[in-house]
């Protein structure tokens, strides 16, 4: 966008006070329009200072005191989704790319991971945030900074080394320089002006030959600047009290600037607040007792500093149980008295940690690198283990008998009894469940408890109100209505068989746990694919025998579905065929793989994937005969496809984001 802004210098935008409207002026051809430069696009340039000051404030789209409470949660409702959608995206985003320090070129650039594609420049969705370096990465740049430290400036010349000659010539060569350099002081100081814009409290600079305005300083000032023209001097002094900017009361402010004002403020705490809240999560307070001082450890890239992070109060932040104790029983080595609270503190972090089954002193380091192990898999395992299960399952109340019941919503059936991996834990209620729990105690006289109005507040907060009810539509709306639910419902589908088709479950035996692999990239998570929603995918063959096989191994009784999805995996497995024939069966597959890569490549060279904006699909276009096929790719292709060239990938991920 700055390289499009920098290649219209002789173009600024004005406004004209008699007509009320904006123009733009050519320098070049001394010409003026109406109607924004075509080279421009979706891109716009600045107003001058001075036409900012002339133009009148831009109308507000409407105001509070026009709109009904009905149409203001519409409107905040409207922002709230937009400001989520945008966090959303950033997220994806920041999920989608890394980004790394080239040290070959000493510079940053963003690596894709689902496309492996390399860029310079940061994601443009991504606007003002940007994405946290890699740990490596990180390491890698502080290391380089700490290295470079700028060269001793050595003298050009030196006294001792200079004749009467040499030395009375360098010192009028520095007298000339100070001459013209103030002699050229003097002639800028004759040609700009320095004025005031209240507008925007900032001041700008205007060029008496030329006429231009520009915000920024001449380069030629350097450290000097030119003095403000009396009248601007006087509006300054005005927005200025005891070095201040004069901050608007209470009296003299609008109700729509007190509005904008409060909500600003409002939005700040908010925002500082959820910030606040997020940092919190992430690092945890701990004690050093050889140095007897505070440090803080991220949770997610493992490190530890000794400085309070950013958003975070030092003194608000409880110690971890652990630290609690080393910090008293360094308190009572030291011969301090701890106070009541620190006792409390010390008590209750002794419950919380138990005793140890061995001690690190009785452990050869063999045997305590396996405990350690141990541990770590253990709770892996168990964290994975509780995140499938709250992801499978979800905690509701029922009114008419006033218990809890468990939902699984992968196979739809309901349950009293919690799910035994969860352990000692819980699922948290959902938030309709939440509030059908708060009402029934407030129905029946029971007192509800502080944490639990807040959940219910959170509740009510997160189930929105329903945008319209069936008894106020007509039937063309309700007709319109369903029509764009069956087109959504038809558009998961679609979007869950092409997940299908690029996503493979598997079934891990050693952790327990299910995991789901790309095709297209190798790459394998935990989780699986967001949009699959309440949707599973089938096991690989060898994954079903191997879960099969962990039942049995546990005890546990297989169903009839499990018995048929054994026999139907041995089938695809190589158990039933002779040497020869599985000899014959790798060797046709090993041919098909070092063929495939040479098809594919013949295929990149003929054919090219394209985006039709029209039918918002995809078409495939033979580059040497000039024929297209839509809907399905040729039949040669198999199950290979091509990836969007880089015009119609940039549309359809437009497409997708914006819907437009």
């Amino acid at each position: 966008m700055c390289r499009l802004l920098a290649a219209f210098p002789c173009q600024p935008k004005a406004f004209d006070e008699e007509a009320g409207r904006v123009y733009y002026f050519n320098r070049v051809t001394g010409e003026s329009r109406w109607d924004k430069p075509k080279g421009l696009g979706g891109t716009d340039l600045e107003l001058t200072p001075r036409s900012r000051t002339l133009a009148p404030p831009r109308p507000p789209r409407y105001h509070a005191s026009d709109l009904s409470n009905e149409e203001a949660a519409v409107r905040m409702q409207a922002c709230a989704r937009m400001f989520l959608a945008r966090l959303h995206v950033v997220q994806l985003i920041r999920d989608r790319f890394e980004k790394l320090h080239d040290q070959c070129f000493g510079t940053t650039f963003y690596f894709d991971r689902v496309t492996l594609a390399s860029s310079w420049t940061k994601p443009r969705l991504l606007r003002d945030a940007d994405i946290s370096w890699t740990p490596r990465s990180h390491a890698i740049v502080e290391a380089q900074q700490q290295a470079v430290r700028p060269p001793a400036r050595t003298p050009r010349v030196r006294a001792a080394d200079l004749d009467q000659g040499r030395a009375a010539t360098i010192v009028q060569s520095a007298f000339r320089m100070y001459v013209a350099r103030k002699a050229v002081l003097l002639l800028l100081c004759a040609r700009f002006e320095k004025l005031y814009d209240p507008r925007t409290c900032a001041a700008f600079y205007f060029d008496k030959e030329t006429e231009q305005t520009m915000w920024h300083k001449p380069k030629l000032f350097r450290s000097r600047d030119v003095p403000m023209t009396p009248r601007s001097h006087a509006m300054w002094a005005a927005d200025i009290e005891g070095g201040h900017r004069r901050i608007l009361t209470a009296e003299e402010m609008t109700e729509d600037q007190a509005a904008t004002f409060i909500q600003t403020v409002a939005r700040r705490f908010l925002a500082m607040r959820r910030a606040q809240e997020e940092s919190a999560r992430l690092w945890s307070k701990g004690f050093e007792p050889s140095s007897g001082l505070f440090y803080f450890f991220n949770h997610r890239t493992g490190e530890s500093v000794w400085e309070t992070p950013r958003l975070l109060v030092a003194e608000e932040m409880e110690l971890t149980p652990r630290s609690t104790i080393l910090r008293h029983k360094a308190r009572v080595a030291s011969g301090e008295t701890p106070s009541e609270a620190d006792m409390r503190a010390y008590r209750r972090a002794r419950k919380q940690i138990p005793s140890p089954r061995v001690r690190a002193a009785d452990l050869t380091d063999d045997a305590a690198a396996t405990v350690v192990q141990c541990a770590a898999r253990q709770r892996l395992a168990r964290e994975r283990m509780r995140e499938a299960c709250a992801a499978r399952y979800s905690k509701g109340y029922d009114a008419a008998s006033g218990t809890f019941f468990y939902f699984n919503v992968a196979t739809g059936e309901s349950s009293w009894d919690p799910p035994r991996v969860i352990g000692g834990d819980d699922l948290e209620l959902t938030p309709r469940s939440t509030i059908t729990l708060v009402k029934a105690k407030q129905a029946a006289g029971q007192d509800v408890a502080e944490e639990e109005l807040e959940q219910y507040r959170e509740a009510r907060r997160l189930v929105p109100s329903p945008r319209w009810r069936a008894a106020d539509l007509s039937p063309d709306q309700a007709a319109v209505i369903l029509q764009c639910a069956v087109r959504q419902w038809a558009a998961r589908r679609r979007v869950r068989e092409k997940v299908r088709e690029t996503f493979s479950m598997g079934f891990d035996p050693d952790s327990g746990c299910y995991f789901y692999y790309n095709v297209l990239t190798g790459e394998s998570a935990w989780e699986p694919p967001g949009v699959l929603g309440a949707d599973e995918l089938e096991l690989t063959p060898r994954s079903a025998i191997a879960f099969i096989t962990a039942k049995k191994a546990a005890g546990d009784a297989l169903t009839e579905a499990e018995r048929d999805q054994l026999v139907q995996a041995r089938r695809a497995l190589a158990e039933p065929l002779t040497e020869q024939q599985a000899a014959s069966l790798i060797q046709s597959v090993a041919r098909m793989v070092l063929c495939r890569p040479r098809v594919e490549r013949l295929l990149e060279k003929v054919y090219e994937k394209q985006y039709d904006g029209e039918t918002e699909g995809a078409f495939w276009r033979n580059k040497r005969l000039q024929t297209t096929w839509h809907l399905q790719p040729p039949m040669v292709f198999g199950g290979y496809d091509l990836m969007y060239t880089p015009r119609s990938h940039k549309r359809q991920a437009e497409v997708a984001l914006f819907g437009f």
